[in-house]
């Protein structure tokens, strides 16, 4: 078993899902600093790269808590649409 990153080992105390954290990883090219900028305060780009990686890999956006951007954080996304 491979042990996770920092950053994906702190899902449950952000209370975020952990397949976010995944993706806000990725986007950072495997930066953790980066990825906590991402994290913390994403820019409207960065929320629509996340948005999109989740529905293309069959998930629903809305339904995975995402507590630093609040409970409808999807929702605001697709308004940017």
């Amino acid at each position: 078993m491979t042990d996770l990153s920092p950053f994906l080992a702190s899902a449950e105390s952000r209370h975020t899902d952990a397949r976010i954290l995944e993706i806000v990883l990725e986007l950072a090219d495997g930066d953790e600093s980066r990825a906590e900028h991402i994290w913390a305060a994403p820019t409207d780009m960065e929320l629509i790269d996340i948005f999109v990686a989740l529905t293309d890999r069959g998930l629903d956006p809305e339904a995975l808590k995402w507590d630093r951007m609040g409970v409808l954080w999807s929702r605001g996304i697709q308004e940017i649409f």
